[in-house]
Order: structure tokens, then C-alpha cells, then sequence
């Protein structure tokens, strides 16, 4: 095992003399190796006077070099600068083809470059000239190519969610998603959804938009409610039972559970509305509708 780019005399033989430290070629690449058959070795042996022989059995040497992959957020920060200079704009999704890149010298911040870039606009489609330097190897020349698709910011869900929950900041985050997955009733910021509840299952990893969220329900149908009277000099608090729904400013139908008579109430709490001011009693067969104060239909 060697990390070094060329191969010398010692690494073929353990007693090699005075030319121990004599070159004999280049290094296989990091992450690499390359076998020296024994016909070869008496050969090497002969010419730097090497007292060693390879008898009756067929040896050989395996000369292998450390290598550790290229990092992916490497290359594609190298691709996206020279998509950029060829013309591609915004955020990009850059899906690189199968091509095996060379492997690096271990705990090295290899340097690429890339050029005779060529890039489909329509398609995305790209192919480039990659050349990766790093020390103790030489540079490697390699054809790169691929897709790159423009993206956009969304919102999507870290882990699986459930219908009721209420978002919080470990719930949701901001990414790049590609733009062939955008919607117009796309979410695009945290803020949007921070308190928001879930109103259907949404998967880990899924973009949200705002037919899958709707405002935390405060009052269940069938909750009782706290109501508070205002009037002139005088606040009045009585209970009755919700026949609605509703979250933070919706309007809802409350019933006096004793007189049977319903009232239209503002959610303003967990379990509590205010009545609405000029709201008149009316009796269970002519309640009103659940609606909001922006006049939306549950």
C-alpha cells in the first residue's frame, strides 16, 4: 500500500539495497492498484541488483493507493459555476450522468475545473471537460455530462404528518425543489405555515400548498363554548354548545342548551367566542350556516 505517485524499489522488495529509493514508474491512481507478475520482478530484480529470484512458484506484487470519492457537493458546485457562464440561470438541480470520476488522494480538497462546456437550454442537457488536480497525483482529464433542471424554493414536510396536527419549526423546512413539481397554490415560506393545521396526511419529503393546511381549529363541533355578552357597562358569560367547527375568527353557531336558542359567536380562543355584536337568538330550525368573517364555507 502506497500514497505517493510513483512507485520506487522498496515497495516491490523488502531488502532492495542501495536503489531501494530508485523510481520505477508511475503510481496506479488513488483508489487503484496494479499487479507486477513475477517475470516481470526478476527482471526489475536483475537490473537494480537485487538478490532475489522467483524459483518455482509464479509471485507477484499487488501495489494498491488509498482513495477517497470525489465529494458529490464538490463536483456539482464546479458544474453549476460553468452552467452559470454558459448561460443557465437560477437554482439548479444537477443530476450527473453515470461516468466512474476518479477517486482522490485520502483528506485531500482536490481543485476542479471544468470546460468545453456544452448546454441544451431546452433540454438541460449538459457536457463538459472536468480536470481534477489534487496533491501527490496527477491531473485527471474526464468527460462529465448530465441534466440540470431549474428548481424553486418550497416547503415541504421532515417527517410524515398527520391530519390535526399543528406545524411547528421541526415539522416543516425550506429546500429546493425542481420547478417541474411547482403548483400555483404553492407554499414558499415558513412563516406561512408556522401554527397552521394539517387538514390531510402529508408524506416526509412532500412540497406542501395551502389546500393541505387550513387555520388550528379552536372549537370542535360539539365542544362546549364559553361565550362572552358584551354589552353596554356589562360583560356577560354564559355556555353553550357548538354546532360548528372553527378556528381563530371563524363565526360560529352556538346553542343555549337550555332555551334551544342559537347565536352567531366569534371564535376568539381554545373553547371561548365572543357573540356577535347585533347577533339575535334564533331558534334551531332557522340556524345560519358555518361561516368565517371573511365570508369563507368550511
Amino acid at each position: 500500500m502506497i500514497d505517493r505517485p510513483v512507485v520506487e524499489l522498496k515497495d516491490l522488495f523488502h531488502h532492495a539495497g542501495i536503489n531501494a529509493d530508485a523510481v520505477l514508474g508511475p503510481a496506479p491512481l488513488p483508489g487503484a492498484r496494479i499487479v507486477v507478475g513475477s517475470r516481470q520482478l526478476a527482471a526489475i530484480a536483475l537490473r537494480y541488483g537485487v538478490a532475489w529470484f522467483p524459483g518455482d512458484s509464479d509471485q507477484s506484487v499487488s501495489i494498491e493507493r488509498p482513495g477517497s470519492p470525489i465529494g458529490h457537493d464538490r463536483i456539482v458546485a464546479a458544474v453549476s459555476r460553468a452552467l452559470r457562464q454558459a448561460g443557465a440561470a437560477g437554482h439548479l438541480a444537477i443530476n450527473l450522468e453515470g461516468e466512474q470520476l476518479p477517486m482522490v488522494p485520502p483528506n485531500s480538497r482536490p481543485d476542479i475545473s471544468i470546460d468545453q462546456m456544452v448546454f441544451d437550454r431546452n433540454t438541460g442537457a449538459f457536457r463538459a471537460i472536468a480536470h481534477i488536480a489534487a496533491p501527490r497525483m496527477d491531473t485527471v482529464t474526464t468527460t462529465i455530462g448530465g441534466v440540470a433542471k431549474p428548481e424553486t424554493q418550497r416547503v415541504i414536510a421532515t417527517h410524515d404528518l398527520t391530519r390535526g396536527d399543528i406545524l411547528n419549526d421541526s415539522d416543516v423546512r425550506l429546500t429546493w425543489v425542481a420547478q417541474d413539481d411547482d403548483r400555483h397554490d404553492a407554499i414558499r415560506t415558513l412563516s406561512r405555515v408556522i401554527g397552521m393545521q394539517v387538514s390531510q396526511s402529508i408524506l416526509k419529503g412532500m412540497p406542501l400548498s395551502r389546500r393541505m393546511i387550513a387555520d388550528p381549529i379552536l372549537v370542535a363541533r360539539g365542544a362546549t363554548v364559553s361565550l362572552a355578552v358584551d354589552m353596554p357597562g356589562l360583560e356577560v358569560t354564559a355556555q353553550g354548545v357548538a354546532l360548528a367547527a372553527g378556528g381563530s375568527g371563524h363565526v360560529i353557531p352556538v346553542i343555549n342548551p337550555s332555551s334551544h336558542e342559537i347565536v352567531q359567536a366569534v371564535v376568539d380562543g381554545p373553547d371561548h367566542a365572543h357573540v356577535l355584536p347585533g347577533s339575535m337568538p334564533t331558534r334551531g330550525d332557522n340556524a345560519n350556516p358555518y361561516y368565517d368573517l371573511a365570508g369563507r364555507q368550511p
